[in-house]
C-alpha cells in the first residue's frame, strides 16, 4: 500500500500503486523546473561568466561554479557534488576520453544535477538583504525571478518553499501527506499546497500554470465523492 500512501489514491488507488504517481507530482516537478530555470536565468544576468575566460570558473561556465561566485560554502559544496555526479554521468554515456571534452560541461547539466533544496536554501537570509543594503541576491532579484508578481516578500517566498520542499521529500520518499501535521499544530490541507505551488508558478511563468493546472488531479483526489476512502487506508506513516 506504499503507493497508496503517497497518492492520497481513491478511485485509482490501483493505478497509483503499480505506477508510483502521486496527485502532487506533475505540481512538484513544474516548481523545480521553473524555479531553477528562473533563478539561473536572473543570475546569469547579475554574475555573467565569458567561457572564453577559463580563469573565472573551475569546470563549467556558471556563476554555479565562479571561481569568485556568489554563493556561501554548503552550497558550493553542494556544487561539487552535482559536479561529480555530471562527470560521472558523462564517463558512463561517453567514455573516459570523450567524457573530458570542455564541450560537455555545460551548464544545463550541472543546473539538472542540483536537488530542489539547493534552489529553496538560495533564498536563505544569507543571500538576502534590504532596499538600502541589498544582499547576494535578494531584494534585487525577486522581480528577475517572479517577474509577474506584484511586490514580491522574500520572507513570504521563503516560508513557502521551505514548506513545499518538505511536502516534496514526503511525496518522493512515500511518506504520507495527508492527513499529516507539521508539529506547529498547522495541518497540511492538498488543495491549499495546489494553490500555493500553482502561485508561484503563476507569478514565475504563466503558461506553465495553466498546463499543469489544468492536469492535476489534487481536486478529483480530494472531491468529498473520493476523499471518504482516504481515512480507511492503512497508513504505515
Amino acid at each position: 500500500m506504499r503507493g497508496a500512501v503517497r497518492s492520497l489514491s481513491t478511485g485509482d488507488l490501483r493505478q497509483s500503486d503499480e505506477l508510483g504517481v502521486s496527485p502532487f507530482d506533475p505540481l512538484l516537478h513544474a516548481l523545480e523546473v521553473v524555479l531553477r530555470n528562473r533563478i539561473d536565468y536572473a543570475v546569469s544576468a547579475k554574475y555573467p561568466i565569458d567561457p572564453d575566460l577559463q580563469h573565472s570558473y573551475r569546470d563549467f561556465p556558471s556563476w554555479l561554479d565562479a571561481v569568485d561566485g556568489p554563493l556561501i560554502q554548503p552550497h558550493v559544496s553542494r556544487v561539487e557534488q552535482a559536479k561529480e555526479k555530471v562527470h560521472r554521468d558523462l564517463r558512463r554515456r561517453y567514455g573516459p576520453s570523450r567524457a573530458r571534452a570542455k564541450r560537455l560541461r555545460t551548464p544545463g547539466r550541472l543546473i539538472a544535477a542540483l536537488p530542489f533544496s539547493f534552489w529553496v536554501y538560495l533564498f536563505d537570509e544569507a543571500y538576502s538583504g534590504n532596499r538600502a543594503a541589498p544582499g547576494r541576491f535578494w531584494p534585487d532579484l525577486l522581480p528577475s525571478v517572479f517577474p509577474y508578481a506584484r511586490n514580491p516578500r522574500i520572507s513570504q517566498i521563503r516560508k513557502r518553499l521551505r514548506r513545499l520542499l518538505v511536502v516534496r521529500n514526503r511525496a518522493m520518499h512515500y511518506e504520507r501527506l495527508y492527513p499529516y501535521d507539521d508539529g506547529k499544530g498547522v495541518p497540511w490541507e492538498p488543495e491549499e499546497i495546489r494553490s500555493d505551488i500553482l502561485e508561484l508558478l503563476q507569478w514565475m511563468h504563466p503558461r506553465a500554470a495553466r498546463v499543469v493546472g489544468t492536469f492535476d488531479r489534487i481536486r478529483y483526489v480530494m472531491d468529498p465523492a473520493n476523499r471518504r476512502f482516504i481515512h480507511w487506508i492503512p497508513w504505515r506513516y
